[in-house]
């Protein structure tokens, strides 16, 4: 394995499972001397190392409120990019018009580095400027997290698909809408709802990000551009959500909302809503806090994937599993 220096930009609930996940594979020797993390930032600042911080240590000061505990030397986050890092990791909550982070990667390609990120808001919103910035640079970005958390999806497609096209995409993307849309349907009222979701750690946030479907719909937006090739943003795409004033009075079926993507009369048509799912459909098989898609290909059938359960750790491991692909990393 090359050496990797990774500054990891974000310390909240994803940001301390890619902390954890990294120290437990150096405590096993999975990961060597040669992969060191410079750099952990959270809203307060950033702790850096040229030597390579030790996660635990950061973990232990972040559990304790404060990062800067960790003993390690301060710096703005502004000055993160001024580090010898080779991959920017972006774990930080997502903004309402993705800007900073188009800012962020794009200054990163322009001084060598690669980027991976769980960030949905930038390339929702700039894809095609961040995509062609990474092509001219020469430098990778990886997001499998950004749209279904640890369940596989782009690495999937793009290890083992190859001689197939994607030709449809119907998925459960977003656990937090659904969550609170299954607990309300439930019987259960919009805050309580709300409450429930909070303590799996599965809400942005701003939680209005989740629960009006502007999460699902990012990740909508994602999907259309990686997987069909688009230019889409979210202004491009309808979505629906749930709020205080949501009534399942009289509604019989399950629903849930459903990113959907694919072409219809050579366009392409891609939303974010409410559906009643069929009974046949594998999707009505996923449980309250599950992620999951049917994939339909042109050479491998139609790919059911599914995750019991999505949540912090679970996307922190799909952010390490791409800065390890990024850093060269073979398993042993």
């Amino acid at each position: 394995m090359k050496e990797t220096r990774v500054s990891i930009i974000g310390a909240g609930n994803v940001g301390k499972g890619i902390l954890s996940i990294i120290q437990g594979m150096k405590e096993q020797g999975q990961l060597k001397e040669e992969f060191r993390i410079l750099s952990v930032s959270d809203s307060r600042g950033t702790v850096f190392d040229a030597q390579g911080v030790n996660p635990a240590k950061v973990l232990n000061a972040k559990e304790h409120g404060d990062i800067f505990r960790s003993g390690y030397s301060k710096m703005s986050t502004d000055d993160v990019l001024s580090l010898k890092s080779d991959i920017i990791v972006d774990v930080s909550p997502a903004t309402r018009d993705g800007k900073a982070g188009r800012d962020l990667y794009m200054d990163s390609f322009s001084l060598g580095k690669h980027v991976v990120t769980a960030n949905k808001a930038p390339l929702s919103f700039f894809w095609k400027e961040i995509m062609n910035g990474s092509a001219s640079s020469g430098k990778e970005i990886r997001y499998e997290s950004t749209v279904a958390g640890g369940v596989p999806l782009f690495n999937l497609r793009d290890y083992c698909l190859l001689p197939s096209a994607v030709l449809d995409f119907h998925g459960i993307v977003s656990s937090t809408v659904n969550y609170v849309l299954r607990k309300m349907k439930s019987g259960m009222d919009f805050n309580q709802a709300l409450d429930e979701a909070s303590k799996l750690g599965i809400v942005e946030a701003n939680f209005r990000d989740d629960t009006d479907g502007i999460d699902s719909a990012r990740k909508t937006v994602i999907l259309a551009n990686s997987l069909f090739g688009s230019s889409l943003t979210l202004n491009d795409i309808k979505y629906q959500g749930v709020n205080e004033n949501t009534s399942f009075d009289g509604v019989k079926g399950d629903q849930r909302i459903v990113a959907s993507v694919g072409i219809s009369e050579g366009k392409i048509k891609a939303g974010s809503l409410l559906e009643t799912l069929d009974r046949e459909d594998p999707l009505i098989t996923l449980k309250p806090q599950s992620l999951g898609y049917v994939m339909k290909t042109g050479f491998n059938g139609d790919i059911f994937v599914a995750g019991l359960r999505d949540g912090p750790i679970e996307t922190a491991s799909g952010v390490v599993n791409d800065i390890l692909l990024v850093s060269g990393f073979r398993r042993i």
